[in-house]
């Protein structure tokens, strides 16, 4: 109970530094990439998100903090709003504001943030999507950001990482539905990293459900397959086994060993990331372990279930990613019924990148050099992988628009 307690007054308090001053917290956040990039990093300026709350659909689960980006669209197009959940639970929750009235844009992107991270860290993808006319969600995903009731532990069970997937779920029918009453509107499911992976499985439960509401899904260096550098040693992991049972909250493993970025930013996200107060830096929690291997087994059969249901998808990866391994992406590539393309320095890699992703076609595109976070990366780099993503985007939400 008293440590229970103790973690609800430290939401609330991390809270209320961010609701004082929202827009400042998230330029913190995002002032490294944006000054990296600067004005080429996408097509429109990333204005601040919008904050909603969605009230848990199991008794005694967190609300969710959902951050929303608004796009414009032409002119002429009819305008709308979208709304939150009644405010309910402590003072801090009810400060949550409303989208401000825009455009009607084209769809939503639902984007899933990675292990440890939250919602805010997905803003470099977010000026190229609303460029494309696309609105974006982000989520806080159980057990992380303002969903966390002890930082860098996973809620576990026998499926993994189940909770996530139905978060992710629950998540895609707000934002198709949002101040639309009974129409919906199309919505592309991404992710990033652990991200990827739920993204993936919540697709293929969405897929087989009836009107769903996905265009497509997209996953970026998803978690299919740890990279050798990252895994820790068979002895380690059977201990954690054990430990789990026992005290799930214990440290065991420092983690992702594998480095997540390129040696030429590489210090400045690192930097970036201790000074958040929301991405958890420290070693990895036995419970934590055993829901990533669980979701690892859980991965496959979603994978076939989306080739079965030939739901468009997207796969962006780094061949030097040493977090992920990109071998899972190319054995996915089966299942799934995706092609491969490589991207590189070359203009012939480039001009395929561009030709798969523009039409929306079932692909993975494999980026020469790129490590983990492909728009944490150099700037041609980045703004290739970012480029490639609004535009598949953009056109499984137009084609889904086509056939509605």
């Amino acid at each position: 109970m008293l440590a229970a307690a103790t973690a609800a007054a430290a939401t609330a308090r991390r809270a209320a530094m961010v609701m004082a001053c929202p827009c400042r917290f998230v330029h913190r956040l995002t002032a490294p990439v944006a000054g990296r990039l600067g004005a080429n990093a996408g097509p429109v300026a990333t204005p601040a998100p919008s904050v909603q709350w969605l009230q848990p659909t199991t008794e005694g689960q967190p609300s969710t903090r959902v951050l929303c980006w608004t796009a414009s669209a032409p002119e002429g197009t009819p305008e709308r709003r979208t709304g939150t959940a009644p405010p309910r639970g402590p003072p801090w929750q009810q400060k949550a504001r409303r989208v401000a009235s825009a455009p009607q844009p084209l769809g939503t992107v639902v984007f899933l943030h990675g292990l440890n991270e939250h919602g805010g860290r997905i803003e470099p993808w977010v000026s190229f999507l609303l460029g494309r006319g696309l609105d974006v969600v982000a989520p806080d995903l159980d057990g992380h950001g303002f969903a966390a009731h002890r930082p860098g532990a996973l809620p576990s069970d026998v499926h993994g990482t189940t909770r996530l997937v139905e978060n992710a779920a629950t998540v895609v029918r707000w934002a198709a539905t949002a101040g639309r009453g009974e129409e919906q509107a199309p919505v592309v499911l991404a992710g990033f990293s652990l991200g990827g992976q739920v993204a993936l499985r919540a697709a293929a439960q969405l897929a087989g459900s009836q009107h769903s509401p996905l265009a497509g899904t997209a996953a970026i260096a998803p978690l299919l397959r740890v990279h050798a550098e990252s895994a820790p040693p068979p002895a380690l992991i059977a201990a954690a086994g054990i430990i789990a049972q026992l005290a799930p909250w214990l440290p065991v493993s420092p983690g992702s060993l594998g480095k997540p970025y390129s040696p030429t930013v590489s210090s400045v996200e690192l930097a970036a990331e201790r000074t958040d107060p929301f991405v958890y830096t420290g070693w990895m929690r036995a419970g934590t372990g055993m829901a990533l291997s669980r979701s690892l087994r859980a991965a496959p059969q979603a994978l076939r279930a989306i080739g079965k249901a030939g739901l468009p998808v997207l796969i962006q990866h780094g061949d030097s990613d040493r977090v992920c391994d990109v071998a899972g992406t190319i054995a996915a590539c089966e299942d799934l019924g995706a092609g491969l393309v490589r991207w590189g320095d070359g203009a012939e890699g480039g001009q395929a990148a561009s030709a798969a992703t523009e039409q929306g076609r079932s692909c993975a595109v494999i980026y020469a050099t790129g490590h983990h976070d492909l728009v944490r990366e150099r700037p041609r780099l980045s703004r290739a992988a970012g480029h490639h993503f609004a535009a598949w985007c953009a056109a499984s939400v137009s084609r889904a628009t086509r056939r509605a």
